[in-house]
Protein backbone atom coordinates (compact mmCIF):
# COMPACT_ATOMS: atom_id res chain seq x y z
CA UNK A 1 0.00 0.00 0.00
CA UNK A 2 1.84 2.97 -1.13
CA UNK A 3 1.24 6.15 0.28
CA UNK A 4 1.03 9.42 -0.79
CA UNK A 5 0.57 13.31 -0.11
CA UNK A 6 0.80 16.87 -1.90
CA UNK A 7 -0.11 20.45 -0.03
CA UNK A 8 -0.62 23.42 -2.82
CA UNK A 9 -0.79 26.61 -0.76
CA UNK A 10 -0.73 29.92 -2.76
CA UNK A 11 2.90 31.78 -2.96
CA UNK A 12 0.92 34.42 -1.03
CA UNK A 13 -2.05 35.04 1.61
CA UNK A 14 -3.19 37.60 3.17
CA UNK A 15 -1.54 38.65 6.88
CA UNK A 16 -3.82 38.10 9.59
CA UNK A 17 -6.51 36.25 7.68
CA UNK A 18 -7.19 32.23 7.90
CA UNK A 19 -6.21 30.63 4.07
CA UNK A 20 -6.93 27.59 2.68
CA UNK A 21 -4.51 24.80 1.40
CA UNK A 22 -5.04 21.69 -1.18
CA UNK A 23 -4.11 18.68 -0.17
CA UNK A 24 -4.21 15.49 -2.45
CA UNK A 25 -3.59 12.45 -0.66
CA UNK A 26 -3.35 8.32 -1.02
CA UNK A 27 -3.98 5.96 1.73
CA UNK A 28 -2.94 8.41 4.72
CA UNK A 29 -5.71 8.99 7.57
CA UNK A 30 -3.83 12.04 9.51
CA UNK A 31 -1.43 14.51 8.76
CA UNK A 32 0.35 16.38 11.37
CA UNK A 33 0.65 20.43 10.56
CA UNK A 34 3.43 22.42 12.32
CA UNK A 35 4.06 26.14 10.95
CA UNK A 36 7.19 27.55 11.24
CA UNK A 37 8.38 31.04 10.45
CA UNK A 38 11.45 31.38 8.09
CA UNK A 39 12.98 33.97 6.24
CA UNK A 40 14.18 34.28 2.60
CA UNK A 41 17.57 33.85 3.71
CA UNK A 42 16.88 30.34 5.04
CA UNK A 43 15.61 29.88 2.11
CA UNK A 44 18.09 30.45 0.07
CA UNK A 45 20.88 28.82 1.75
CA UNK A 46 19.09 25.57 1.93
CA UNK A 47 18.62 25.89 -1.87
CA UNK A 48 22.59 26.96 -2.26
CA UNK A 49 23.23 23.48 -0.34
CA UNK A 50 21.06 21.60 -2.67
CA UNK A 51 23.07 22.76 -5.36
CA UNK A 52 25.81 21.22 -3.74
CA UNK A 53 26.75 18.58 -6.04
CA UNK A 54 26.77 15.91 -3.40
CA UNK A 55 25.47 12.35 -4.37
CA UNK A 56 24.02 11.62 -1.04
CA UNK A 57 22.36 14.93 -0.26
CA UNK A 58 18.73 14.91 -0.05
CA UNK A 59 17.50 18.18 -0.58
CA UNK A 60 13.27 17.27 1.55
CA UNK A 61 15.42 15.22 4.52
CA UNK A 62 17.67 18.09 4.99
CA UNK A 63 14.59 21.07 4.91
CA UNK A 64 12.37 18.64 7.24
CA UNK A 65 15.74 18.01 9.56
CA UNK A 66 15.98 21.60 9.52
CA UNK A 67 12.77 23.02 10.49
CA UNK A 68 11.89 20.08 12.82
CA UNK A 69 13.64 22.18 15.00
CA UNK A 70 12.58 25.13 14.51
CA UNK A 71 9.72 25.88 17.00
CA UNK A 72 6.34 25.92 15.85
CA UNK A 73 3.94 28.84 15.37
CA UNK A 74 0.99 26.67 14.87
CA UNK A 75 1.09 23.17 15.57
CA UNK A 76 -2.30 20.70 14.96
CA UNK A 77 -3.28 17.37 13.08
CA UNK A 78 -6.05 16.76 10.70
CA UNK A 79 -8.03 13.55 10.52
CA UNK A 80 -8.90 12.45 6.82
CA UNK A 81 -11.48 10.92 5.41
CA UNK A 82 -11.07 7.23 4.36
CA UNK A 83 -13.01 5.45 2.23
CA UNK A 84 -10.79 2.18 1.70
CA UNK A 85 -10.66 2.37 -2.32
CA UNK A 86 -6.79 2.88 -2.35
CA UNK A 87 -7.52 5.97 -4.94
CA UNK A 88 -5.93 9.70 -4.77
CA UNK A 89 -8.59 12.34 -2.81
CA UNK A 90 -8.41 15.90 -2.21
CA UNK A 91 -9.54 18.00 0.64
CA UNK A 92 -9.26 21.32 1.29
CA UNK A 93 -7.67 22.07 4.69
CA UNK A 94 -7.83 25.44 6.37
CA UNK A 95 -4.94 27.25 7.68
CA UNK A 96 -4.67 29.42 10.68
CA UNK A 97 -4.38 33.40 10.20
CA UNK A 98 -0.61 34.16 10.61
CA UNK A 99 0.80 37.84 10.96
CA UNK A 100 2.94 39.01 8.33
CA UNK A 101 5.79 36.67 7.38
CA UNK A 102 7.47 34.19 5.56
CA UNK A 103 6.42 30.53 7.14
CA UNK A 104 7.06 26.79 6.20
Amino acid sequence: MTKNLQLTIERENISNQPFRGLLKYKNVDKIYVRVVKTSYEEIEKAKEKAQTGYKDYNYQKHLVDFYIKKTPVESYNISLPIDGDFQQHSVEIKFPKLPLGQYA
